[in-house]
């Protein structure tokens, strides 16, 4: 991405590949996403679709206006937030530049984060749960007397995909090994190691 698209900032990086998944999860179909964000506009729902426009509108909601403005071109987004397993209220509160002594806010805010995000990754990990399960079934019908049908070796293919996809994140957010920390003080390489299948 720093080469053609002139991109250099990992986090960035990160961000669009956050929304690239997002799009393959509704299929590419502009519409969905379209009717999706207008149905969850008015409404704390949803927040998988949500732009960084409709982040910011959910911080000011929560009494936290005073740092709304420091997530315009953050590039945090609705996808970023709930596909990302290590952002959580720490991430957020560095995002918006709440300063670690205001223990209050930060509490405030990983509360109202966590009632936010929570549901929205269930929802996701529950339908990646349906289509791995509906993938299983499909390939047990595909395997014949070969053994290992093409479903099976495609499979393996895109295993491996995530995995490299899931460590580029690793890169992008900092991580050099289990011990260290992203630009955000939690440990990515170890909760990203953890979700590798």
């Amino acid at each position: 991405m720093d080469k053609h698209l002139g991109i250099s900032r990992k986090y960035y990086q990160a961000s669009i590949m956050y929304g690239i998944k997002l799009l393959k999860m509704l299929g590419f179909d502009k519409q969905v996403l379209v009717e999706r964000r207008a149905m969850s506009e008015e409404a704390d729902t949803d927040p998988i679709v949500w732009t960084n426009t409709r982040l910011i509108k959910w911080v000011e909601s929560i009494d936290l206006g005073e740092y709304a403005m420091n997530l315009r071109n953050s590039g945090v987004h609705g996808a970023a937030i709930v596909l990302e397993p290590s952002f959580g209220a720490e991430a957020m509160a560095t995002a918006l530049g709440i300063h670690s002594s205001k223990a209050m806010v930060r509490k405030h805010l990983a509360d109202e984060l966590n009632n936010l995000i929570t549901p929205a990754r269930e929802s996701v990990a529950r339908l990646m749960l349906d289509e791995t399960s509906s993938g299983k079934q499909s390939r047990r019908k595909a395997a014949g007397s070969l053994g290992r049908s093409i479903a099976q070796i495609d499979e393996d293919r895109g295993r491996n995909k995530k995995k490299a996809f899931k460590g580029s994140l690793g890169r992008a957010f900092g991580r050099r090994g289990k011990d260290m920390n992203d630009s955000f003080g939690t440990n990515v390489g170890y909760e990203l190691e953890t979700t590798v299948v």
